[in-house]
């Protein structure tokens, strides 16, 4: 079997490449590893490729049999670790002790058939195959992924050509050993799959590299519009969601169903089981709230213990049934930690496209302090411009807010 070692050239620019990748991924990690796990894990990886290559330039003073011992480890080591890495950064738990135990075999199971000689080839099939089933496993993990943007698609298709090209590693050297057809081992198809390899190994780190940014820009993007206990929609957000919906509204005439929420005495809640407990329910409401709600409903968090929701192309019936739905859920719920809590929501739904911002918001409060006036945890309903004007005319609301008197276009 003619040994195959990458000329000098090749050497010279695997190393730069790897280095440059992995000067790249330290970058990333140093600015992101608080935010997004797995940069650590694929670094790490990404530096053992480079130490191996750089193994390779030392072959005329390192033993053939040791110097395809340890390339070969390293290889499923670094398949090892992107998987983990990619679990990590799908926010999965990764037990260390578990890879590490792994590795332990492999590098047993390596050590155990290089000494045997005549089945070093052999080992180096296991390993590829081995290698197959870790990237196939990683490949898994990237089509589990909420996003599924160019950058995670991309990246799934690197890791099923890995996976493929060990694969077909796997079957060669098996064919070779099987069928006795040295030509296998020599250097056009070993040069084919360190290159294919190592092509695909870079294009990886890098289509990481765009996964961690474009998970950044999510994690920044819901921190600017989203309320950091619930998760529900900040004021200021919903309330210019709220107004694109209205400007629908006018162009289609399509219902719009306005709630307001208001937790009963969540006062006393805290001041007899503590904030702690208060915020437990608070999340309690969250989690049956958006739980009922479909995609495009918003939530938003007016404030305190105090909520909004806008349902589009909803009905005022169709809005009531919605809302009590929350309301029994949150009064059946059986959360451990947490004591029983009522809700009060008062509603409002749109009968044509004429609406005037903080009339409608108006309504629907009003709507809620006459739920609130009849004894807590219901519900009550109304129609914008209907009966409810002369309503608002002769009654300040208590949860009055100040909101631009414009008229939408």
């Amino acid at each position: 079997m003619i040994q195959f070692y990458p000329n000098d050239f090749a050497l010279r620019s695997l190393m730069l490449i790897f280095s440059v990748g992995l000067f790249f991924l330290e970058i990333t990690r140093r600015r992101a590893a608080a935010a997004v796990g797995g940069i650590q894990l694929l670094t790490s990886a990404n530096a053992l490729i480079v130490v191996n290559v750089a193994l390779f330039a030392f072959h005329a003073k390192v033993p053939a049999s040791l110097l395809i011992f340890t390339s070969t480890l390293s290889m499923i080591t670094v398949a090892l670790m992107t998987l983990a890495a990619l679990r990590r950064f799908a926010a999965k738990h990764v037990s260390l002790w578990k890879y590490l135990c792994n590795f332990l075999l492999s590098a047993l199971a390596l050590a155990w058939l290089a000494s045997m000689g005549p089945n070093l080839p052999l080992s180096i099939a296991l390993l590829a195959a081995a290698s197959t089933l870790l990237f196939a496993l990683g490949f898994i993990e990237v089509n589990r992924l909420d996003a599924n943007g160019t950058a995670e698609q991309l990246c799934a298709g690197v890791l099923l050509c890995l996976c493929l090209t060990n694969l077909v590693r796997a079957l060669t050297i098996l064919a070779g050993l099987v069928f006795e057809l040295d030509f296998i081992f020599e250097l056009l198809p070993q040069d084919i799959y360190v290159s294919l390899y190592s092509t695909f190994m870079l294009t990886m780190i890098v289509t990481f590299i765009v996964m961690v940014d474009g998970k950044l820009q999510a994690q920044l993007t819901i921190l600017a519009t989203r309320d950091r206990q619930t998760g529900a929609y900040t004021r200021t957000v919903f309330f210019e969601l709220m107004t694109t919906e209205l400007m629908r509204v006018q162009r289609t005439n399509a219902p719009l169903s306005f709630v307001m929420v208001d937790l009963d005495k969540f006062k006393t809640i805290n001041d007899t089981w503590g904030h702690r407990v208060g915020d437990k329910v608070i999340a309690d409401f969250v989690a049956n709230t958006t739980s009922t709600l479909r995609s495009y409903d918003l939530l938003g968090r007016y404030g305190g213990d105090e909520f909004v929701i806008l349902l589009p192309n909803t009905t005022r019936d169709e809005a009531k049934a919605v809302a009590e739905r929350i309301r029994q859920r949150c009064t059946s719920s059986t959360t451990a930690g947490i004591p029983p809590y009522t809700i009060s929501m008062g509603l409002c739904c749109t009968i044509n496209g004429h609406i005037k911002l903080d009339d409608f918001i108006g309504a629907a409060d009003q709507a809620l302090y006459r739920a609130k006036e009849a004894g807590r945890n219901q519900v009550e309903a109304c129609d914008y411009g209907v009966a409810i004007e002369d309503s608002i005319a002769h009654v300040t609301p208590p949860h009055a807010i100040s909101m631009p008197q414009a008229v939408l276009p």
